[in-house]
């Protein structure tokens, strides 16, 4: 006979600990969203700018791939300064890239980062 455990000790243990939840589902995404950060990844210039010419206003150019990297900090990683450029020219959210190209020495992107968020800050 399996002994139960009662409710009360369930609820006692879960208090403790952090529930776990799925932050991103990749069928969260479009077939065009995936495709866009597959080419990015790839460092597929030419496609990833045949999608932001297609698809850019119906398409979330923020969006994120399940490891939540956004296609600009994708393109940080993998160091393409043409993808960083293409991005950002097309308004991508910059955020916290600056930091994670200061992090990758990445200097390239650093000034190109550098040189957007402060046009956007000159009105």
């Amino acid at each position: 006979m399996a002994a139960t455990i009662p409710d009360e000790v369930l609820q006692e243990e879960d208090a403790d600990r952090i529930p776990l939840r799925v932050v991103h589902h990749e069928s969260d995404l479009s077939e065009a969203e995936k495709r866009f950060l597959v080419s990015v990844e790839r460092g597929d210039y030419a496609t990833v700018r045949k999608i932001l010419e297609d698809y850019g206003p119906e398409m979330d150019i923020n969006c994120t791939d399940p490891l939540s990297r956004t296609a600009l900090l994708i393109a940080i990683e993998n160091e393409n300064l043409e993808l960083v450029g293409l991005l950002v020219s097309y308004n991508v959210r910059v955020g916290d890239a600056l930091l994670h190209a200061i992090k990758r020495e990445f200097v390239g992107a650093v000034e190109l980062l550098l040189n957007c968020t402060e046009d956007k800050t000159q009105y």
